[in-house]
């Protein structure tokens, strides 16, 4: 009876048990929606509470980071400065060598009144005759086969360009390193079109490690990675055997960047620079350097003021009357 007075709940009933199944997770599935609605009400108010807190956290971090690479920053370059302080000591000794070298060559003994040493009390030959003369009056002797300073560093020490000596990376002018040798060069100062990906390699190794591969080497043979090298203090993990053998066609200064000219000789870039006679191409090319055999007979006749070694074309001085002589690398090694 009591149901039939309640006619609207008889109408509203489902029809079958499934229906019914399916109303009462809908109204369990609904109870649960509206407890998680509850839940997320409440985290997003929590949040926004906190949300000043927490950017005052992260621009309090962001702070501290940013002195802390300014600190880096500085230490690095104090490093650098004490570098370039370094450097410019040993370049004034070289150039206080140089300009004795200097006193006494020959132009600057002709330029003394009537061409007699004695009458140039200044000159260190002079003293040194009257001192005593011997071997040391003379100038003195080669001294070893030099190397270039630019082609291998201390692992601390700052990466400099081996062609023009630089220090600043920057694109499209960054500084390249050879994976094999470490040798670092500018991109246009080696004719680099793009930093390639991946490994990038000078010519000397280039040709160095192709060579071992048409001969069977396999790639593990040829070179290990760095970190599998032993690491010396004065040149790191750099294996500079493809580039020790080397000689360049126009100055006897070991390692260095190198390229080749026509006649396929190998040749220092900065070599090829400093001599007006050649033309240097602005190529990634292997062959870049052309005009060698056009440089001037007396070019190859004098000594190197610097190494003492007469080998070689040498550049000269146009500084008033100065005549000094010396190979490109070894006037930049002094400074």
């Amino acid at each position: 009876e009591s149901l039939g007075e309640n006619v609207d709940l008889v109408l509203a009933s489902p029809e079958d048990e499934v229906v019914g199944e399916i109303m009462a997770l809908q109204a369990e599935l609904g109870r649960v929606m509206e407890g998680n609605r509850e839940r997320v009400s409440g985290l997003v108010a929590a949040l926004v509470e906190q949300l000043p807190e927490e950017r005052g956290k992260a621009e309090k971090e962001a702070t501290e980071a940013k002195f802390v690479d300014g600190y880096v920053r500085a230490i690095k370059e104090a490093k650098r400065a004490l570098k370039r302080e370094k450097r410019a000591a040993e370049q004034k000794q070289a150039l206080a060598a140089m300009e004795a070298a200097v006193a006494t060559s020959t132009r600057q003994r002709r330029e003394c009144a009537g061409g007699n040493p004695a009458d140039c009390p200044s000159s260190p030959r002079v003293k040194e005759k009257a001192a005593g003369g011997g071997p040391a009056a003379q100038g003195g002797g080669p001294g070893p086969v030099p190397t270039d300073v630019l082609a291998t560093r201390k692992p601390d020490e700052e990466a400099l360009c081996a062609v023009c000596g630089g220090g600043h990376s920057v694109s499209p002018n960054q500084i390249v390193f050879c994976e094999r040798c470490d040798i670092a060069v500018h991109q246009k100062c080696y004719g680099i079109g793009r930093v390639p990906e991946g490994e990038w390699l000078c010519w000397p190794c280039h040709v160095h490690e192709d060579r071992l591969l048409k001969l069977g080497k396999k790639p593990s043979q040829i070179r290990s990675p760095a970190w599998q090298r032993p690491s010396s203090p004065t040149q790191g993990r750099a294996d500079t055997s493809a580039v020790d053998g080397l000689e360049c066609a126009l100055c006897p200064v070991r390692r260095g960047a190198f390229k080749q000219d026509a006649q396929r000789k190998w040749v220092h870039v900065t070599c090829a620079m400093w001599h007006s006679e050649v033309l240097l191409r602005d190529t990634d090319d292997l062959v870049a350097i052309y005009g060698t055999e056009k440089l001037r007979e007396d070019k190859w006749k004098l000594t190197c003021q610097v190494c003492k070694v007469q080998g070689g074309a040498v550049v000269q001085c146009n500084y008033g009357h100065c005549q000094a002589a010396f190979h490109p690398l070894c006037g930049r090694r002094a400074g």
